[in-house]
């Protein structure tokens, strides 16, 4: 697999060079594309402007924040540029306990594999810690000009970099129900008899897979049948 990118990783003294690859599988991925009814083809996009409605091009060197539905600031692509980016690296702030991290706020995940003899050792140092004290690193990466949060950790294959996304602080109230003891017990022995070690090969993509089928089916000239969607009725133990 092509890394996507080459990185230094910084704290203080110390800094050492990895390979980023990505760890998101996209092979379930179905890319569809809009068509036209009329002759089957690729539908296209037309860029206009909403005040005097003339056709505008793709790329243009102003940007708009807005203030109010009809009120924008301009911004011109120097004066964004005037802001310094930073160089693609990644930079470890601090560490903290691994299970300080919400599940909620964790996002992509990314590998990290050490380039030379001397980024390997730092980086063995850093992996063997990580698991040896149960800490991982909450890092800034800048890569390609866009700057992230992430906490790097110990995995059993090496160093391991997840972003770290902030999320909305909900505060909904959920009524409290009465239930019973014999209730709570057959949820339970539900979740017990059905209870496997975690693994995708135990989850399947029924429509995915339908969708697969439909389109192995077209591209051999099959006529599709269409079938009208009925919902099953289902029976609920509890009630």
């Amino acid at each position: 697999m092509k890394s996507l990118a080459k990185l230094k990783v910084n704290y203080k003294l110390l800094n050492f060079d990895v390979n980023l690859y990505t760890e998101r599988d996209r092979s379930e991925y179905i890319p569809f594309k809009t068509l036209s009814e009329c002759c089957n083809h690729e539908t296209g996009l037309k860029r206009y402007c909403k005040g005097c409605m003339k056709e505008s091009s793709w790329k243009t060197g102003l940007k708009g924040f807005p203030l109010s539905k009809d009120k924008v600031i301009p911004i011109t692509a120097d004066e964004l540029n005037s802001i310094e980016k930073g160089e693609s690296k990644i930079e470890i702030r601090h560490f903290c306990k691994i299970g300080d991290i919400p599940y909620k706020v964790l996002d992509k995940p990314y590998f990290l594999e050490p380039i030379d003899t001397q980024s390997s050792k730092i980086y063995t140092l850093f992996n063997n810690s990580f698991a040896e004290l149960g800490n991982v690193a909450i890092c800034s990466i800048i890569l390609r000009g866009s700057e992230n949060f992430a906490i790097m950790r110990h995995t059993q294959k090496g160093l391991e970099l997840q972003l770290i996304q902030k999320t909305t602080d909900l505060n909904i109230a959920i009524e409290e129900q009465k239930v019973s003891a014999d209730e709570i017990n057959l949820v339970k022995e539900m979740i017990k008899q059905n209870l496997k070690a975690f693994s995708f090969k135990e989850m399947d993509y029924t429509y995915l897979n339908e969708v697969k089928e439909l389109i192995k089916a077209k591209q051999n000239g099959e006529t599709i049948q269409i079938k009208s969607k009925t919902m099953p009725k289902k029976d609920n133990l509890l009630d």
